[in-house]
């Protein structure tokens, strides 16, 4: 129906000034509302793409990558202060090694000796879980889960109270939550 309209008054333009003159400001006027539409329309795509970009979670490989990079990154001992062949110089899983040829002993416990040569550590953070995987302790300012290493020392395990360093021939218990309790 709108063909006959527009048809009707192309005829009617042709005889009738005043109505060549409306229906050439009618098209100015659709000239505009197009333009203006196509300007809403690029600004309404624009913020949807800033939108996604924001809220939309990012591929958490290049996240499970960072995560996993951090431990690599930890100072490795030099090979003549490490531990003999019982503790590996990589990241294990809890209860691959065994514990039963150290001996474990408290901090104090241990021998004046070894003692002097334990580093000094401090403990900023302690997170104990059921699921070792999300245990993890910040030493000396670097985050360590269990199995990483800080200088000669391996991080055996994670308990409720402290940690189980591995250094030379002992299990170390070091309870960090009494320290932080005075």
């Amino acid at each position: 129906m709108s063909y006959i309209l527009d048809a009707l008054k192309k005829t009617e333009a042709e005889n009738d000034p005043d109505v060549r003159a409306s229906l050439a400001i009618d098209r100015g006027e659709r000239r505009r509302q197009r333009v203006v539409q196509g300007f809403v329309t690029a600004a309404l795509l624009i913020n949807a793409v800033v939108l996604l970009w924001l809220f939309v979670p990012r591929d958490s490989s290049t996240e499970a990558e960072l995560t996993t990079a951090a431990p690599a990154a930890l100072p490795q001992a030099p090979a003549a202060q490490q531990a003999p062949a019982v503790l590996p110089t990589e990241t294990v899983q809890v209860g691959q090694i065994e514990p039963a040829p150290l001996r474990r002993l408290a901090l104090a416990a241990l021998p004046a000796a070894v003692r002097r040569e334990f580093p000094q550590l401090v403990f900023s953070t302690h997170v104990y879980a059921d699921d070792p995987a999300l245990r993890a302790v910040v030493v000396n300012g670097q985050r360590l889960t269990e199995g990483n290493s800080l200088g000669g020392l391996y991080l055996n395990e994670i308990t409720e109270n402290g940690v189980v360093f591995a250094t030379g021939d002992y299990l170390v218990d070091i309870a960090v939550l009494d320290d932080w309790q005075n």
